[in-house]
């Protein structure tokens, strides 16, 4: 099979990887005069969850890059890998240029598939929510790989191309979770992300936010407030169990919660992992806040909880640095 995945940051580069181990052709599409700039050789740090698979391993990864993407390409697949607040400008780049090939979006949706439509065919793309994070520390890739992955047509159907998907994906060890609201699924995800980014970037590290019990505890409200923002907008909330603990909270469950999460990040170098990806980039967070945020006010809601994050977005946005303590190899 041949794939061309859009972008070198953690999600492209941990999923092509997984594909160039099952002997797949993956070739990495980047901006013309930036693959000058890139160090096609790099160390992946993997905490991996896959059935089968070293719990944690070191290995190199080398890039087939190309600067080059013109109609008519004999790709299988395109896995566009980039984040939200950089997706439609790409997709701008690639409109007419995609043929019929099947486009795997791995990027979060906030929003219905229209301005998707608007640059590639319609029905020619389907959705995937990696489940998957890191960090690079120089040429070192400081990652981790779950063994699921939510995919998706946008109606719902199973379609060939969403088998061949399945197998490949299951042949590497790594569950594809067939989602019959994928959109849907997105905003869910999309608004406890956008819910919890922001609790990290006041406290500034993983041990701040540990110490600091009433932060946890609005980052909860803030979560339940994200989530009522998708049901007001359609989603039933019955069909994702997973989160439905989030829509009601009171002193004992916020309680039960915290000691949840407090415990996870102290025992989980996984999660800790995970929750370092997105602050890599204080442009994505701002984003993610104000995309949940300008919804919600925009469908008459109150967000209290949610809304008393807003100064902290900005003046990380402003900085526009990471907070040094921010690592996902903090213990």
């Amino acid at each position: 099979m041949k794939v061309l995945t859009i972008g070198t940051g953690v999600i492209g580069t941990i999923y092509s990887w997984v594909l160039t181990q099952l002997g797949h052709d993956v070739t990495h599409y980047v901006r013309k005069g930036k693959s000058a700039k890139i160090n096609p050789n790099i160390t992946i740090d993997m905490l991996d969850k896959r059935k089968g698979y070293p719990k944690h391993s070191s290995f190199q990864y080398t890039y087939q890059l190309t600067e080059k993407l013109a109609s008519g390409n004999k790709y299988d697949y395109i896995i566009i890998a980039v984040r939200v607040c950089q997706l439609e400008e790409l997709l701008k780049e690639l409109s007419g240029l995609t043929g019929n090939t099947c486009t795997v979006i791995f990027t979060g949706n906030w929003n219905e598939t229209d301005f998707i439509e608007q640059y590639l065919p319609k029905c020619s793309f389907l959705l995937a929510d990696p489940i998957a994070g890191g960090t690079f520390h120089g040429s070192t890739l400081v990652a981790t790989l779950n063994n699921t992955l939510p995919m998706g047509e946008i109606d719902g159907s199973r379609t060939e191309r969403l088998s061949v998907l399945e197998n490949t994906f299951c042949k590497a060890g790594i569950q594809v979770v067939h989602q019959k609201d994928i959109l849907h699924w997105h905003w869910v995800q999309f608004a406890l992300n956008a819910a919890t980014w922001p609790a990290l970037v006041r406290a500034k590290s993983l041990e701040s936010i540990l110490k600091d019990k009433s932060l946890i505890d609005d980052m909860f409200h803030s979560a339940a407030e994200c989530i009522n923002v998708c049901i007001e907008r359609g989603v039933d909330i019955n069909a994702f169990p997973e989160v439905k603990t989030y829509t009601i909270t009171s002193k004992l469950k916020t309680f039960l919660m915290r000691s949840i999460f407090a415990f996870i990040l102290k025992h989980s170098e996984y999660h800790r992992r995970c929750m370092s990806h997105a602050l890599d980039d204080p442009k994505e967070i701002k984003t993610f806040y104000d995309s949940v945020l300008i919804t919600g006010k925009g469908l008459g809601l109150q967000m209290p909880y949610y809304s008393k994050f807003q100064k902290d977005i900005e003046s990380f946005y402003k900085q526009g640095v990471v907070p040094a303590s921010v690592s996902c190899t903090e213990t």
